[in-house]
């Protein structure tokens, strides 16, 4: 079926996936077997120009590419992988996924944990009468 002369042509899967990832609140990183990033958000770059990797996130991939060459890493890692940790004074919350197969991955999403990811602020509004301002404030 032809689009229509005046309609716009449909995004490519690659243009649908790059707005998705520039505005994702996570910031996004992808390792190899060999521990070179091959691949990083531009979220994810500002954070490491500005701050160091967790030594975790290095000892982790190690550790889910020995397993994937083992051959257990379904057993090892069976469910989703985080783990909390504190730079400069915020707390960042860090998932990580895999991916077996010949050319395996390791992704890791990151994101900084805000008072309002912890608490629902509009509900704590509601029940005290609180303003905006005062919420803000809060």
């Amino acid at each position: 079926m032809c689009p229509a002369a005046n309609q716009a042509p449909r995004p490519t899967r690659q243009d649908v996936l790059q707005f998705v990832v520039e505005r994702s609140s996570e910031r996004i990183m992808v390792l190899d077997a060999g521990l070179t990033l091959v691949y990083q958000s531009e979220r994810a770059a500002r954070f490491l120009d500005s701050y160091a990797l967790p030594e975790e996130i290095s000892a982790l991939a190690r550790k889910i590419f020995a397993a994937i060459a083992h051959g257990n890493a379904g057993e090892l890692f069976p469910g989703q992988i985080c783990f909390q940790a504190e730079i400069a004074e915020r707390h960042w919350v860090f998932r990580v996924s895999f991916r077996e197969g010949d050319q395996p991955l390791v992704a890791v999403f990151f994101t900084d944990e805000t008072v309002s990811s912890r608490f629902d602020l509009n509900s704590l509004r509601r029940k005290h009468h609180l303003t905006r301002r005062e919420t803000d404030a809060l």
